[in-house]
């Protein structure tokens, strides 16, 4: 049996097939997906157009009804489609025109970095007599800048014993080193041991490193656990602020215009 055309849909619908023919049918149906989605599609129109009673336009529909094929070809867009995508242009324009209206000053990630980001000081001066001779060394270069030679002085005097001020100004180098995820991975330790003394700084250097690799959700996700007494607390705000809009546009306006 051929099931081709939409007569053998319409007899499988209304039970006209034989038994064999039936079975014969159902196998077809589980063997080509198409083919079960025509039937259901064809069920439906059935069903609203013996509601409707419009026998008429039952008439002209199963005369424009395409036959089945393995391969059917894609179908020409129609004046609906073409009218479906004007619309979905124009909607695109109007959400693009809302967000330009609504945040005419939106900085991306990385401007808000660049805007946000200070050196944050360190002293090291103020160790005992006997302390190790290589923070006198981290002391002067960190103050002075020379950052490319901190790193692996830095991690020497963590592998020998945990600080949280040496962990922070590794951090901080990293970061004026543009090692933005190396700098993450230095200063998390300081945030899931909710270090007493600098658990906020480092709060605030790694909302930043995320802003600068454009990852805003984690960023907004850090600063939101700045304590009240925090030092960042007013620039915490005032970032928090203007990133709202970026999240809003990035991630609700863009993903609307993208499917309008």
């Amino acid at each position: 049996m051929e099931f081709l055309d939409e007569s053998s849909i319409e007899d499988f619908l209304k039970n006209k097939l034989s038994k064999a023919d039936r079975a014969a049918f159902e196998q077809e149906m589980s063997r080509r997906p198409e083919l079960a989605k025509e039937v259901e599609q064809f069920r439906k129109a059935m069903d609203f157009l013996d509601t409707m009673g419009d026998r008429e336009m039952k008439q002209k529909m199963q005369h424009l009804h395409r036959k089945l094929a393995l391969d059917p070809p894609r179908p020409k867009a129609s004046r609906r489609s073409y009218f479906r995508i004007g619309l979905g242009v124009a909607a695109a324009v109007l959400l693009l025109l809302f967000a330009y209206w609504a945040v005419p000053s939106q900085q991306n990630p990385r401007q808000l970095y660049a805007q946000y980001y200070e050196f944050y000081p360190l002293s090291f001066s103020d160790r005992d007599a006997d302390a190790d001779i290589r923070l006198s060394q981290v002391d002067a270069l960190y103050g002075e800048g020379q950052f490319a030679r901190l790193p692996v002085l830095l991690d020497t005097l963590l592998a020998e014993k945990e600080d949280a001020k040496i962990r922070l100004a590794l951090g901080i180098s990293q970061m004026e080193l543009g090692l933005f995820e190396q700098a993450l991975n230095s200063l998390r330790p300081l945030i899931d041991q909710a270090d007493l003394l600098y658990f906020d700084q480092a709060l605030w250097y790694s909302a930043l490193a995320h802003l600068k690799l454009e990852q805003v959700a984690e960023a907004e996700k850090l600063l939101k656990l700045q304590t009240k007494d925090s030092p960042f607390e007013a620039s915490t705000e005032a970032l928090l602020s203007e990133m709202k809009y970026f999240f809003l546009f990035s991630h609700y306006l863009l993903p609307l215009v993208w499917t309008a």
